[in-house]
Formats: C-alpha cells, structure tokens, sequence
C-alpha cells in the first residue's frame, strides 16, 4: 500500500482520499441530522417550511437546526477548496515551465514535449 499523495498507478493519492473522507464526513450526518428534524413525521421539519413567525433561524436556539445549517455549508466549502488547490497547483505547474522556459533557458518544454 502507497501512501503518495498523487493518484497514480497505485490508485488514490492522500490528498484525494482525505477531501473524499471529509466530504463524506460531513455529508453523512446531515442525514442524521435531517431525518431528527422531522420529529412529527408532518414531513415539513423544523426549519425552513415553517413559514410564518417562528421561521426559519440557522443560529437561533434550536440547535440541530444549527448543526444541519453549519454541516450543509461546509460541503461545498470543501469542494471550493479542493477546486482551489486543484487551480494553484496548475498555475505553479505552469509558472514553473515558464520560469524554466524563459529565464533559466534550460529547454525543458521541449524536453517535456
């Protein structure tokens, strides 16, 4: 078993296991926390379709309410982190050809091509 942090022939990198898990990690009890909210079983739960006076509230007192506001924005939040690391990583890929490229003069596009 590898423990690269690239994906590769060996399969899934570290990096790629990691925001896989802690998706899951979050993604997972928002159905807990999802299926707790509709205590009724009306099917309307406790947050949103309330409607009315006593709406909706994502840091009000109900605190599972809370937890499902905060895990529900964490998700995408790791996936716009991953798309960021994904991006940075291409611009230094990139800038580090250029630099290759047009400063030290050493040919390695070509090497590379």
């Amino acid at each position: 078993m590898c423990s690269s942090p690239r994906n590769g022939p060996h399969g899934y990198g570290a990096v790629t296991k990691t925001l896989h898990w802690a998706v899951f990690a979050t993604l997972a009890p928002q159905f807990a926390v999802g299926y707790l909210l509709d205590v009724d079983d009306g099917g309307r739960g406790r947050g949103r379709g309330r409607g009315g006076e006593d709406g909706y509230e994502p840091f009000g007192d109900d605190a599972l309410v809370t937890v499902h506001v905060v895990l529900g924005a964490t998700v995408p939040l790791l996936q716009i982190a991953a798309q960021v690391v994904l991006h940075a990583a291409f611009a230094a890929h990139v800038g580090l050809v250029l630099k290759h490229q047009l400063v030290d003069r050493d040919h390695l596009l070509g090497r590379m091509l």
